[in-house]
């Protein structure tokens, strides 16, 4: 339930929603937004809602326990396919992968990566890695203006 959701998921839910073809993605404000901003402004704002009786075209519902995490596949070039290295094509259900050996890893994202991603991606890896002496990561961040 997206009332469950910290406000950092909720913003990566919304830019997925474009990510995945769609012109928005909005999710009502309530007391997680409220007091999200009470530390990131000062000034007056008035919450904008749905009317009680707006009509969608389309209403999804999405059972997310039955989703699984997806991997990224090392892309092998074949002729006859295609399917591109940079395509979310190019993926596989993670349990598809439990006898890859795993000798490098990245960690990466563009929609909505956050640092507590980062640190528990580390925690899985360190408690599954035996022999295993270090862990790092870099976080580059840059802007376009």
């Amino acid at each position: 339930m997206i009332i469950l959701l910290k406000m950092e998921e909720r913003m990566t839910l919304c830019n997925m929603v474009v990510e995945a073809g769609g012109k928005n993605g909005v999710v009502p404000a309530d007391e997680t937004t409220f007091k999200y901003l009470e530390d990131k402004t000062s000034k007056n704002f008035e919450p904008v809602y749905s009317d009680d009786n707006a009509r969608f075209i389309q209403e999804y519902r999405i059972d997310v326990s039955k989703l699984e995490p997806l991997v990224a596949k090392v892309f092998s070039f074949t002729p006859c396919s295609n399917i591109q290295p940079h395509s979310p094509d190019n993926r596989a259900l993670a349990r598809e992968c439990k006898d890859v050996k795993i000798d490098r890893v990245y960690i990466g994202s563009c929609t909505g990566g956050k640092t507590e991603d980062f640190f528990a991606a580390a925690k899985v890896f360190l408690a599954s890695v035996r022999g295993f002496v270090s862990f790092s990561f870099s976080v580059i961040a840059f802007s376009l203006s």
